[in-house]
């Protein structure tokens, strides 16, 4: 037996989700390193992306409706899914990272602004937006 973190039953030790307040026991030692390292794939990524002016990206860039903008950038808001920013920037980002552990998955997309050098790269966790940062946006 051990205590559910959230309402502090007690529960069976292999249970996945309580059977009280029906919040799924996750790790949170696990949780905290899956965080870290999806900070870290954004900021080695956005430096990456920075200086990769691959000429897939600028024939992604040819749809004017594709381009990332700092006005767009800032209508994105954590918790939003993929296809909500999807709607927001008006096309598909590409896919730089892509991790899963049991039932959580973490997704990290990027799109370039209109001048191939600045770009916004966001970080999904189970389709919901965690973590957005950018780089050159004005």
């Amino acid at each position: 037996m051990k205590k559910c973190r959230y309402c502090k039953s007690e529960i069976d030790s292999k249970a996945k989700i309580c059977p009280h307040c029906r919040k799924k026991q996750t790790n949170p030692i696990l949780r905290g390193i899956m965080i870290f390292f999806g900070i870290l794939l954004i900021v080695i990524g956005c430096s990456s992306l920075s200086n990769d002016l691959s000429s897939t990206n600028s024939d992604d860039n040819d749809n004017a409706s594709c381009y990332l903008t700092m006005e767009k950038f800032n209508k994105i808001e954590n918790g939003m899914s993929y296809s909500d920013v999807v709607d927001i920037i008006g096309c598909d980002g590409t896919l730089s990272t892509e991790s899963s552990y049991e039932d959580s998955s973490m997704k990290i997309y990027y799109w370039y602004a209109k001048n191939g050098v600045a770009n916004g790269t966001f970080s999904f966790m189970n389709d919901s937006l965690t973590a957005k940062s950018q780089i050159g946006l004005n």
